[in-house]
């Protein structure tokens, strides 16, 4: 259950930490289902040299999937967003080097864009060892604009901007145990240092209920030419009422833009979206 207080934590800051929202047997059943799926994938190959990231890796396993729609999960975008949101995919990283993710946006330039990220760390993550790192209110104007400059993400774009070292701009490290559920606006500027081999996540992605034309461009625009209205079979075909909740209305906003598309060009959507 969702309070007031996070709520407005959540909407001031632009995310927030929930901790020990699932077990460590949870975290266990959940942590092998993954690494499966990932040796799956890999088909053989040995392990890489940079990080394997795989989309809609949440939809293949039956445990992740029934994990969406738990209270803790669930229930908790439904109290942050409110009743009416829309599924938009997932992902899952496993990281084999010490790699950086530089301080950005996922959405420069999107007033529009209202998308977020649920992210469940499978292990221990420290400021020193991969935790991501966020401007608190930054997912707002003015400072989202202020900060615009860093969305270059070169290794020294905040020694050009601000004189400082990356790790030392003014920021939260959102440390994290398996188990504690971490969820940001995907306007927030974010950024990982320290990444340590072995770094293992699982990235759910929600998207607030688009209330414009606008909003429904913006979705177009950035999630690969539409991708966000064609969910996958395991969720289009799923009897669980709350994930039908989140992608039988997508279709509906698919034939919207299909039938519309001439509108919604005019509103800055790019390449047409294919056929549904």
């Amino acid at each position: 259950m969702i309070t007031a207080e996070q709520r407005a934590y959540f909407d001031t800051f632009g995310f927030i930490r929930i901790p020990r929202q699932f077990s460590e047997e949870e975290m266990e059943t959940i942590s092998q289902e993954a690494d499966a799926l990932w040796a799956e994938d890999r088909e053989g190959r040995p392990l890489g040299e940079n990080q394997e990231h795989i989309s809609d890796f949440v939809d293949r396993g039956p445990v992740m999937t029934q994990m969406v729609s738990d209270d803790r999960i669930w229930g908790t975008v439904e109290g942050l967003l409110g009743p009416r949101f829309l599924w938009n995919g997932s992902e899952a990283s496993l990281s084999f080097s010490n790699s950086e993710f530089q301080w950005h946006t996922d959405r420069p330039n999107e007033p529009h864009a209202t998308t977020y990220s649920f992210h469940l760390y499978l292990d221990k993550v420290k400021a020193d060892t991969g935790c991501i790192r966020v401007i608190p209110g930054s997912h707002k104007p003015p400072l989202f604009d202020d900060l615009l400059p860093l969305n270059e993400q070169a290794t020294d774009s905040t020694m050009k901007v601000y004189g400082l070292d990356p790790t030392n701009m003014p920021s939260v490290s959102i440390e994290s145990d398996p188990g504690d559920i971490v969820f940001f606006s995907q306007n927030i500027y974010h950024g990982v240092y320290g990444m340590q081999p072995g770094r293992r996540y699982l990235k759910l992605r929600f998207v607030a209920w688009p209330e414009t034309d606008e909003a429904i461009a913006s979705l177009m625009r950035y999630n690969s030419r539409g991708s966000i209205y064609r969910p996958t079979d395991t969720f289009l075909n799923s009897d669980d009422t709350r994930v039908r909740a989140m992608v039988d209305p997508l279709l509906e906003l698919a034939a919207r833009t299909e039938a519309e598309w001439e509108h919604f060009d005019s509103l800055g959507a790019r390449d047409k979206v294919d056929k549904y």
